[in-house]
């Protein structure tokens, strides 16, 4: 309802004192509810957030009452269900505009719709009310306005009877499942909203950490394309899959707007036969520096990508493209020997994965912008293709 505009949200007066625990906590939960009957309520079920008030429970979308009032001349509007043994529980009779004319109590026969409890009340039916005094909305204030400002809103939900204490215990029960939901879920918004910040932290000292390196890096790659040399990269997991996205935009393009030819590129991480083979002969720690050893030549680049800064595999690759004079470039994240091990050191400043990772991903982008840039004058500021 607040999305519509109410700015407060609560029982009526006669129902306060009923009302299920506020935020159903955890020392309320479990609680059995207390069952108190009072005569004389006009066709009320009980809003889904009272303990007791009449011996129905409708639980339904509250949005549907808040929609429909902005286009009525309402004072009050009460968000009814139907159900075909209503007059058991006391009716409300409707018109065909929306407008409530009366309300019946129990017994009487009448139409199938009651009242869920829960209300929307204009600013001037407020100021209305008398001062002073106890004033009840359902015996006073509804049964004023019937047949002039008014009206109704059906909804659709749950039926519940709470005639009894052991339904009305079920009713508490279900209610404290959608509740206990309800706040799951904001649980998980919040932690979702903390991740995202945390991550966008990481980002934010990485533009003031990783910038001037990362330029070095780019014109390295530069260096070596001019002098027809070619791009090779590495990684593990993740940082396998940077290496051959990185691979792609060079190959085929970054920017979409941009006619260039294909830069030369490869992500060592693609060969499956390779992989395994030399994995199952030699050991995994080879795998990269053996392709390093057979495909690279002087004027080569390596990127190696890794977001500890110490897999194995990617440190021997990069001690093998030294030893072949191979520069090379690391994309990494805080801690381990690739740090001092590389010519270019681009350092995500943080040790958690996940986060290094969403930091790198945008410093590869711009690496590859850079390189665009400088051999193509292409355009640049995201204008990707894939």
């Amino acid at each position: 309802m607040a999305a519509h505009g109410a700015r407060r949200q609560g029982p009526a007066p006669d129902r306060a004192r009923h009302r299920l625990p506020r935020g159903r906590d955890r020392a309320s939960a479990g609680r059995r509810p207390r069952s108190r009957r009072r005569p004389g309520l006009l066709a009320g079920a009980g809003a889904a957030g009272h303990r007791r008030s009449a011996p129905t429970v409708g639980l339904a979308d509250q949005r549907q009452s808040a929609a429909d009032p902005q286009r009525r001349p309402a004072q009050a509007t009460i968000w009814l269900q139907r159900h075909a043994d209503a007059p058991r529980y006391g009716s409300v009779e409707l018109d065909a505009g929306g407008r409530i004319l009366r309300f019946l109590e129990k017994g009487q026969n009448g139409h199938s719709l009651f009242s869920c409890g829960v209300y929307l009340i204009e600013r001037r039916a407020i100021d209305a009310i008398p001062a002073g005094r106890a004033v009840s909305l359902e015996r006073e204030v509804f049964p004023a306005l019937a047949g002039g400002g008014l009206y109704g809103v059906v909804g659709e939900g749950t039926f519940l009877d709470i005639g009894t204490p052991e339904s009305l215990a079920k009713a508490d029960t279900l209610l404290g499942v959608e509740l206990d939901s309800l706040q799951a879920q904001a649980g998980q918004v919040e932690y979702g909203r903390a991740y995202l910040e945390a991550g966008l932290e990481v980002q934010r000292r990485s533009l003031d950490s990783c910038l001037q390196e990362l330029v070095q890096a780019a014109n390295a790659v530069v260096r070596s394309l001019r002098g027809g040399g070619k791009v090779m990269l590495c990684g593990n997991g993740g940082s396998a899959a940077d290496s051959q996205h990185v691979a792609t935009e060079l190959v085929c393009r970054l920017s979409r707007t941009l006619q260039r030819p294909a830069l030369a590129a490869l992500a060592l991480t693609t060969d499956s036969s390779i992989l395994t083979a030399y994995g199952n002969d030699f050991g995994f720690e080879g795998v990269f520096a053996r392709q390093v050893e057979g495909l690279g030549r002087p004027g080569d680049i390596l990127i190696a990508i890794s977001t500890s800064g110490r897999s194995a595999n990617v440190v021997r690759a990069v001690e093998q493209a030294r030893r072949q004079g191979i520069a090379t470039i690391g994309l990494l994240g805080e801690g381990g020997p690739l740090q001092d091990g590389v010519d270019h050191a681009v350092v995500v400043p943080d040790r958690d994965t996940q986060h290094v990772q969403e930091s790198l991903l945008p410093l590869e982008h711009l690496l590859c912008d850079l390189v665009e840039q400088a051999l193509y004058g292409g355009p640049a500021k995201g204008d990707s293709s894939s």
